[in-house]
């Protein structure tokens, strides 16, 4: 099962769009994350998921060879590359990577984003400009999801 993590840096009630977290992406018993990195590989968690879904819709749409992501305000980036087989491969700096089809991709990382959404938001000053951009692109992505379920 491919699974995505996103952890935010703070434990105070109330965040904005401009928070520091982490992400690990798991597949198996291979994982692939900021964590490990300490706070020099914090992001900008929000626009940096935001980064992540326009990026990798028009990488999948587009049907482009490569897409490098670089988390907001972090240097820990991750390359997303379609192999000979079709299958998309996943790789950070340190040479780990995983290997998924474009369904499993793009299912599971729709999935993860959603349930962080759902319980952050809340979270979110009301009048966070955050709040319509992630809620944007999570509709745009989620169209990608509908054609890889069809």
């Amino acid at each position: 099962m491919f699974d995505v993590k996103f952890e935010i840096d703070s434990y105070d009630e109330k965040i904005s769009g401009f928070d520091l977290g982490h992400m690990t992406l798991t597949l198996g018993k291979v994982s692939l994350s900021s964590k490990p990195y300490g706070s020099k590989k914090l992001m900008m968690i929000f626009i940096s998921i935001i980064d992540m879904l326009t990026g990798l819709e028009d990488f999948l749409c587009q049907k482009k060879s490569l897409y490098e992501f670089t988390g907001t305000g972090s240097s820990y980036f991750l390359r997303f590359s379609t192999s000979a087989t079709g299958e998309i491969s996943v790789s950070q700096a340190d040479g780990k990577a995983i290997l998924l089809t474009k369904e499993k991709l793009t299912i599971g990382l729709y999935e993860s984003v959603l349930k962080f959404w759902k319980l952050q938001k809340t979270r979110l000053d009301h009048e966070d400009p955050v709040l319509e951009d992630f809620e944007t692109q999570l509709k745009c992505f989620s169209e990608i999801v509908k054609n890889c379920q069809s």
